[in-house]
């Protein structure tokens, strides 16, 4: 099951949905913009599998539960942000995933 999340932010935006195709997290070509700066996100398949999926500036970085996110490459404001939280429960995903809607 995917669900979705959205929040009004200052300075970020995106909107990249998720899916998972024969027991793997599919994430699409996406722009993802960050203190006026576009960011493209070359598609990716990934290992289903609990972690975050962040956003660096580079593109998408799955972060298991046992990994450091101290690793992450931060976009030049320092930061990093996640766009899916991914647990696998009984054999059933559960994708909760952050559409970033820029304040106007």
């Amino acid at each position: 099951m995917i669900s979705s999340i959205s929040g009004i932010y200052p300075d970020i935006a995106w909107d990249i949905v998720p899916s998972v195709t024969d027991g793997k997290l599919q994430l699409p070509t996406a722009g993802v913009q960050v203190c006026n700066v576009t960011y493209q996100m070359p598609k990716v398949e990934m290992e289903l599998k609990d972690g975050v999926v962040y956003l660096t500036p580079n593109g998408y970085v799955f972060i298991t539960d046992e990994e450091e996110r101290s690793s992450l490459e931060p976009f030049p404001n320092q930061q990093n942000y996640w766009l899916c939280d991914v647990r696998v429960v009984d054999g059933k995903e559960q994708i909760l995933t952050l559409k970033a809607v820029l304040e106007e």
